[in-house]
């Protein structure tokens, strides 16, 4: 019969006693787990260390690219807001004290809007903002689309009066069979077709804001703005409305039945 291991031996490796059971002294130091199953444990973190590591990376790669099939070129259009001397046709004919007197003349032909009249022919301009998500976009020509007619608000007419004027760069007449988008003259008339002899370059990170002002002297016009333009050799259009409408509305002033006017920035109403 074998005598057991000495201390130095035991210490390590452990021996079986006399009843056949195996005694392990440095139990501090003993791991169980064969080698196998340490290396797939560690092979697993280390792969799940470099999937979070992918998937951080795609994220971010999404985040700062532009989707394949996005529009190359960006545009926002809306009534601008700032324009010193608007008018607008309220629908119904209003007494001089059944509309807000006592504001602005903006204020009340904001709310002759918001009461469901519409912007009065040549006055307050459309803005159109353009911008490029890719590399440079070509604008070749900027086109308005009459996709309704109906006959001119007659309620009230609001004017703000201006002892001056400020020329709108572009006009378009929404009469017309076609309408054409042209340079407005220092004098108020149509000037020559817009981007017919030099193109509008739209170079990424950079915009350009156009103005826009429609006459109509025989309906109430509905109206979308169509940019046509060129990108990576790509001829196309682009069809601009208002956030949240279906169209710009632009109305003749010929029927309004009633018809005030005020200074700009003044509350002081005229009947005329």
């Amino acid at each position: 019969m074998s005598s057991p291991p000495g201390p130095g031996q035991a210490a390590r490796d452990g021996y079986f006693n006399h009843g056949g059971h195996f005694n392990v002294h440095n139990h501090e130091h003993f791991h169980p787990g064969p080698p196998r199953r340490r290396a797939l444990v560690w092979i697993g973190f280390v792969v799940a260390a470099v999937l979070v590591a992918a998937l951080g990376g795609y994220a971010a790669w999404r985040a700062n690219s532009t989707p394949a099939d996005a529009e190359p070129l960006t545009a926002a259009a809306d009534y601008q807001p700032d324009f010193p001397y608007p008018a607008a046709v309220h629908p119904r004919p209003l007494g001089q004290q059944e509309f807000p007197n006592d504001q602005d003349c903006r204020s009340v032909v904001g709310w002759a809007v918001d009461q469901g009249g519409a912007h009065a022919s040549g006055t307050t301009p459309v803005r159109l903002v353009l911008g490029s998500r890719r590399d440079t976009a070509v604008v070749t020509r900027v086109a308005v689309r009459v996709v309704e007619r109906q006959d001119a608000v007659a309620g009230t007419l609001f004017t703000c009066g201006s002892s001056g004027t400020r020329p709108i760069p572009l006009t378009v007449d929404l009469d017309a069979t076609t309408p054409i988008v042209r340079a407005q003259n220092s004098d108020g008339t149509p000037g020559e077709i817009f981007a017919e002899h030099n193109v509008e370059e739209v170079k990424q990170g950079e915009s350009r804001t156009l103005d826009l002002s429609a006459r109509t002297n025989r309906c109430l016009c509905r109206w979308v703005i169509d940019v046509e333009y060129v990108s990576d050799g790509e001829p196309r259009t682009l069809t601009v409305t208002p956030r949240g409408q279906a169209g710009f509305q632009t109305t003749a002033t010929e029927a309004a039945a009633r018809r005030y006017t005020a200074l700009s920035g003044s509350s002081a109403w005229a009947v005329g």
